[in-house]
Parts: structure tokens; C-alpha cells; sequence
């Protein structure tokens, strides 16, 4: 079986960059979540994230409890993230 959900949950401690790949299958959750900032920001870099409008590159959070909730979705042949609730993460 596989898992179908992450999280992902950090505390700063300096400015952070991560890779976003894409899911594993449809259906897949990811939670990714900022316990406490400390004034720094999380970066992912990815080209797999969308809400359905737009695709996007970018996603950034940079302030304490800001979160992002993901599942994954097949969008013109290839998995995507899809954006199902957005609590502060800036997307571009």
C-alpha cells in the first residue's frame, strides 16, 4: 500500500529551499506547513503545482501556521499537485 498522504512541517532557523516533485499517484495528500518563521522564508521549487487556472513554479511561506494543502490529480497526462486550500503561501 502506498502512502497517501505527507506532511511536511518546519521550524526556521534561516531562509529554506526545497524541490516539490510531483506525485506519486491521484489522490495523494501533502500538507506542507510553517510551525514558526523566525522571519525567514520556506521556498519550493517545482513546475507540477496548479489550481485548476494556473501553473505555477514558486511557492513560498514565510510566516508562522501559514500551510498549503495538496492532492494529487492528473492534469494533460502528467500528476500535478492541485491546490485545495491555500492559507498564506504566496504562489507564482
Amino acid at each position: 500500500n502506498e502512502k497517501w498522504y505527507n506532511i511536511w512541517s518546519k521550524t526556521l532557523s534561516g531562509n529554506t529551499s526545497n524541490s516539490l516533485a510531483g506525485p506519486d499517484f491521484i489522490g495523494q495528500v501533502l500538507l506542507v506547513t510553517v510551525d514558526t518563521a523566525n522571519s525567514y522564508s520556506w521556498t519550493l521549487t517545482t513546475s507540477l503545482v496548479t489550481d485548476g487556472a494556473s501553473n505555477y513554479t514558486s511557492v513560498v511561506l514565510n510566516a508562522d501556521g501559514e500551510n498549503i494543502l495538496f492532492v494529487g490529480v492528473r492534469k494533460a497526462g502528467t500528476l500535478r499537485w492541485y491546490v485545495i486550500k491555500n492559507h498564506g503561501a504566496a504562489l507564482s
